[in-house]
């Protein structure tokens, strides 16, 4: 499973690869997460699922300080954040295989540790600021594209601002990529193979009652299913702005 992370103020995004979704594998990744994040993390604000609304997580940020919501039942859009960094940062990084065991999890990890610093530090965003409705069409209004490492800096301390600035400074892009595409070339080694499609023997059969058709029934083959996806969200935290944080199978 991957855990992502994202602040709604700048943007900032972390995903960390996790074996299980208990509540302790979850607990210790936002520690860890926590610990790595450039600002203050103030609140978390989760969805509804037991690997968040749970008494480890809770007391974690209790100790901390930090405040804990989660979202409305049914209500995905209220993750509409994280949700969309599912989509745009991590299915394109490792696609839809499945990966299992604690070497996938390490290499996953090795391979999100390279990919936050091109997402945080060279990858640029618009934000909406504002829809206005002209008749039947809406006019969405954006900012300029910043990268989250340009949104956060402003609110920053003046001493962190440096720090930032001098770490900055010795990141190097083109090398940056070029590790994320070995990294990338290498995963594929941990994917679980795909079962191929399971057919029934010959003369598996069975008669089927078709509800609604008047007494009617058929001969239907039954087949085997195909390679089953599963979907969780687990949602993270955000600066003094408040993250949501999602977590899915790996599936991804």
């Amino acid at each position: 499973y991957t855990l992502t992370m994202t602040d709604v103020c700048t943007g900032w995004t972390e995903c960390i690869a996790i074996a299980n979704r208990g509540q302790i594998a979850v607990r210790n990744a936002i520690e860890m997460v926590h610990k790595r994040l450039p600002f203050p993390l103030l609140g978390i604000d989760s969805d509804n699922g037991s690997e968040f609304i749970n008494h480890v997580l809770h007391a974690y940020t209790q100790e901390h300080g930090i405040t804990f919501t989660r979202c409305r039942p049914y209500k995905k859009n209220d993750q509409c954040h994280v949700e969309q960094k599912n989509g745009a940062v991590v299915r394109p990084l490792v696609g839809y295989a499945r990966y299992e065991g604690p070497e996938a999890v390490a290499y996953l990890n090795r391979l999100y540790r390279v990919h936050r610093l091109c997402v945080n530090y060279f990858e640029p965003s618009m934000k909406l600021v504002e829809k206005i409705r002209i008749g039947s069409s809406v006019k969405k209004v954006y900012d300029q594209a910043r990268t989250p490492y340009e949104r956060l800096l402003p609110l920053l301390a003046q001493e962190k601002q440096q720090v930032r600035r001098t770490f900055y400074q010795t990141l190097n892009p083109a090398k940056l990529r070029r590790d994320l595409e070995d990294l990338e070339m290498g995963l594929r080694h941990f994917a679980a193979p795909t079962p191929s499609p399971v057919c029934c023997a010959p003369g598996n059969t069975r008669n089927v009652t078709i509800a609604g058709a008047q007494q009617s029934t058929r001969n239907v083959t039954i087949a085997g299913a195909q390679q089953s996806t599963h979907d969780v969200t687990i949602a993270g935290a955000q600066p003094g702005l408040i993250m949501g944080g999602n977590a899915y199978g790996q599936d991804a």
